[in-house]
């Protein structure tokens, strides 16, 4: 790879979902998703292309066994990469976007599971501590 071609992809928002179980051993390989939003400029080269311009892209990513298997993705209709700061968790599991994403939860989820888990991660710098 050239690096003078290779662009930094560095999310805004991201949701981490793991399948969970009510009871017994939840220790087995199975498929985990994240939920990524992106501005127009720092997409991992999936960009959401609208009218020939790239736009904001949410992404929504599945990996097994350490391999991303799969990748959604459509512009952010939300805004999340746009007032970023202000995005919670509350506001993502409420967008259209999860509208989408939980049909592909409902399909997605592992055999033997009962629910997924999800870990919100919001990198904007005032939402990341000093250390």
């Amino acid at each position: 790879l050239r690096r003078d071609r290779v662009a930094r992809a560095e999310p805004r928002i991201r949701v981490f979902m793991e399948p969970g179980k009510e009871e017994g051993d939840d220790d087995e390989a199975v498929p985990t998703l994240c939920l990524d939003a992106y501005a127009a400029d720092e997409t991992p080269g999936l960009s959401a292309v609208v009218k020939g311009t790239p736009k904001p892209t949410v992404v929504l990513y599945r990996c097994h066994k350490n391999h991303l298997t799969h990748a959604w993705l459509a512009p952010d209709r939300d805004g999340f990469a746009a007032d970023w700061a202000n995005v919670t968790e509350d506001a993502v599991l409420q967008s259209k976007a999860m509208t989408h994403v939980n049909a592909v939860l409902a399909e997605q989820l592992p055999p033997g599971f009962d629910y997924w888990d999800f870990h919100f991660h919001n990198y904007h710098p005032s939402h990341i501590p000093a250390i």
